[in-house]
C-alpha cells in the first residue's frame, strides 16, 4: 500500500484495511519494539518530505502473528481508529473482531 493510496482514500472520506510490508515506514510516538508489538498508533507519510509533519496521518497498525504452516506475521493498517467509525452505507455500525 503506498502513501498516495491511503491519501486518496483518506481525501474521498473514507476507510481502508490495507496489508503493509517490510518496505514502509511507520512511526510513533514514543520508542516500540518491532518484536512485541500487537496493535497501536502509528503516523503514516511520504518518504519524499518525511521531515514535513503536515503531511502524516495517524493509523493503527495491526499485527497477526504466524500460525501453522505460515511463515510470517501479517500486519495491517486502517484508518478506522474509533468503533464507531466502522460504518456501511446503510448508516449500521459494522463490528471490527479480529480472531487471534
Amino acid at each position: 500500500m503506498g502513501y498516495a493510496l491511503a491519501s486518496a482514500i483518506l481525501e474521498a472520506k473514507m476507510s481502508f484495511l490495507m496489508r503493509m510490508s517490510s518496505k514502509h515506514n511507520l512511526y510513533t510516538m514514543e520508542k516500540a519494539e518491532l518484536a512485541i508489538w500487537s496493535e497501536g498508533a502509528v503516523f503514516y507519510w511520504p518518504e519524499e518530505g518525511s521531515e514535513e509533519k503536515s503531511h502524516r496521518f495517524p493509523a493503527d497498525l495491526i499485527r497477526i502473528p504466524a500460525q501453522g504452516k505460515a511463515k510470517h506475521d501479517v500486519w495491517l493498517l486502517t484508518n478506522i481508529l474509533d468503533q464507531r467509525d466502522c460504518r456501511c452505507d446503510g448508516g449500521q455500525v459494522l463490528p471490527l473482531e479480529m480472531a487471534k
